[in-house]
């Protein structure tokens, strides 16, 4: 059952959101190809965002780079970038009521490893009450960072 086993290994962005396409398909019989991420430094009660309509899914980069620093592991870690990514490519599917997406990540990740996985345990708590230390004003600059590699088994080989 635990489809998300993977987590607990270092990964980058793209390898999970890899793990976010195949688990939502499984799902919802839907994909969607051509995503590109943005990083980029966003207020900590923002965590990601998808400009509906577009091809992105914008990740704060700020609050990333904080969390990696106080979680315990790279299952931590991975299982928040998990719940973050998956959240914003169900809004690219054209999921758009948060109550719902909010719902329909919690089911999948239930089907995915259980309730009692930690990336169960990250869709359902409130991080800033979690991890109060991410609660702190963006000091630094507002400039996005595409990164590369990121939706790789949708692109095209040359």
């Amino acid at each position: 059952m635990d489809n998300l086993k993977r987590l607990e290994n270092r990964m980058g962005f793209g390898d999970i959101f890899e793990m976010v396409k195949r688990a939502v398909e499984r799902h919802t019989g839907l994909h969607r190809a051509g995503l590109t991420l943005l990083v980029g430094n966003l207020p900590s009660n923002i965590a990601a965002y998808y400009p509906v309509n577009s091809n992105y899914i914008v990740l704060n980069g700020f609050l990333a780079r904080r969390i990696k620093t106080v979680t315990a592991s790279e299952l931590e870690f991975n299982s928040f970038v998990f719940v973050v990514l998956m959240h914003e490519y169900l809004h690219s599917l054209g999921f758009l009521d948060e109550s719902d997406v909010r719902k329909r990540v919690n089911e999948i990740i239930a089907d995915e490893s259980g309730r009692e996985s930690m990336a169960y345990e990250q869709a359902t708590l409130n991080w800033l009450e979690k991890y109060p230390e991410l609660d702190v004003p963006v000091r630094e600059g507002n400039s996005f960072e595409i990164i590369r590699d990121f939706d790789y088994s949708s692109q095209p080989y040359i």
